[in-house]
C-alpha cells in the first residue's frame, strides 16, 4: 500500500503543483481525485461507491484521449507545449485507469456498464422526484 500512496502522491502532487504554478499539469483533476482518494482511505463507502469507480473510468478515458491529442498535436504541427503536457496527461490516465481496473476486480467492462446503468437510473429517479 505504501508504494501506491507514494505513486499517487507524486502523480497528483506533480499535476497539482504544475497546474497551480504554470499552464501545464492538471490542477482540477489532481485536486478532485486526490480528495476522492483521501476520502476513500477513511470511508469504505466512498472507496467502493459506483460513483467513485465510474469517475475513475471516465477520468482515465478523458486523460488517455488528452494524451493522444498531445501526441497528435506535436506530430501534426510541432507544438512543443503538447510534449510538455503529455507526461501530466499520461500519468493521470495511468493512475485513474489502474484504479478503475483494480476497483472492478473481475467484472471490468460488465461492472462499469452496470454502474453506468445504475447511475442513469438514479438520475431518472431524482428527476421524477423533483418534478
Amino acid at each position: 500500500m505504501k508504494k501506491e500512496i507514494k505513486t499517487k502522491t507524486l502523480i497528483y502532487g506533480g499535476n497539482f503543483l504544475a497546474g497551480f504554478i504554470s499552464r501545464f499539469g492538471n490542477f482540477p483533476g489532481a485536486l478532485i481525485y486526490s480528495i476522492l482518494d483521501t476520502l476513500g482511505i477513511w470511508s469504505e463507502r466512498v472507496r467502493t461507491s459506483k460513483y467513485t469507480r465510474l469517475s475513475k473510468v471516465i477520468g482515465g478515458g478523458i486523460y488517455a484521449v488528452s494524451s493522444l491529442a498531445d501526441i497528435l498535436r506535436f506530430a501534426s504541427n510541432g507544438d512543443s507545449d503538447s510534449l510538455i503536457q503529455l507526461p501530466f496527461d499520461a500519468s493521470m490516465a495511468y493512475q485513474l485507469g489502474k484504479d478503475a481496473i483494480n476497483s472492478y476486480n473481475n467484472r471490468k467492462v460488465k461492472g462499469a456498464i452496470k454502474d453506468f446503468r445504475e447511475v442513469i437510473n438514479d438520475g431518472k429517479g431524482l428527476i421524477k422526484k423533483l418534478k
